[in-house]
C-alpha cells in the first residue's frame, strides 16, 4: 500500500510495517523484510463509493461490490488489454464442434486463502451453486444443461445452445470460483 501513500521521496527499503517505504531497495531490487517482521492479519481500511455489501459473488450483484471480490477471487477466463478472452485459472479449453460444451483444463498448483488446491469440483460446485434458485446467476441458469468435474484438473460445462458470450459470461462476478465448501 506504500505505493497509494503519495510520498515523492525516493524508495528506500525501510523493513517496517508503517507503510512509508515502497518495497524497493536503491537499486531497485526488491528487499523484503524478514519473516519475524511481517505483521498477518489486522484491519484493511480503503475509501470506497459505497458500502461493501458481502463478499459472497453468488448473493450480492452490485457492480462496486464485483469489482472488489475480483481482486479477492478468480475466474476461469479474463479479458485481457485488447478486450479478447484468455485463459486465467483455466490453462486451455475447447469448445465441442456442436458449441453445447466446452471442456476446461485447470491450471494446477491453484490455492484459496485457506491453502487447499483449487480442483474442478470447486469449479463445479461455484458454477452450480451461482445458477441455482435464489442466487445473484439463477436468471441464467437456462442455458446451462449441466456441469461435469471429470477429473481434478479437467471441468466440462454443458450449454443448452450455442453461446456465443460465454467465455465471457465467466470472466465477470458470475464465474468467480469458491471452494467446494463454501
Amino acid at each position: 500500500l506504500a505505493g497509494c501513500s503519495g510520498d515523492d521521496s525516493e524508495p528506500t527499503a525501510t523493513g517496517d510495517d508503517s507503510g512509508s517505504g515502497s518495497g524497493e531497495s536503491t537499486d531497485g531490487t526488491s528487499t523484503p523484510p524478514p519473516e519475524a517482521e511481517i505483521k498477518k492479519g489486522g484491519t484493511l481500511n480503503w475509501g470506497a463509493p459505497q458500502h461493501l455489501n458481502g463478499f459472497d459473488p453468488h448473493v450480492v450483484g452490485a457492480a462496486s461490490d464485483g469489482r472488489i471480490k475480483h481482486l479477492l477471487m478468480d475466474t476461469l477466463t479474463r479479458p485481457n488489454w485488447d478486450k479478447e478472452i484468455e485463459p486465467h485459472m483455466a490453462k486451455s479449453w475447447e469448445v465441442s464442434e456442436d458449441q453445447l460444451s466446452v471442456t476446461f483444463q485447470l491450471r494446477e498448483g491453484v490455492t484459496f486463502h485457506d491453502g487447499s488446491e483449487m480442483t474442478s469440483a470447486d469449479v463445479k460446485a461455484s458454477l452450480e451453486r451461482g445458477t441455482s434458485e435464489g442466487f445473484s446467476a439463477s436468471a441464467w441458469a437456462g442455458r446451462f444443461e449441466s456441469f461435469e468435474a471429470p477429473d481434478d484438473y479437467t471441468c466440462v460445462v454443458n450449454l443448452a445452445e450455442p453461446w456465443s458470450g460465454f467465455l465471457h459470461w465467466l470472466s465477470t462476478r458470475f464465474g468467480l470460483i469458491l471452494t467446494e465448501e463454501q
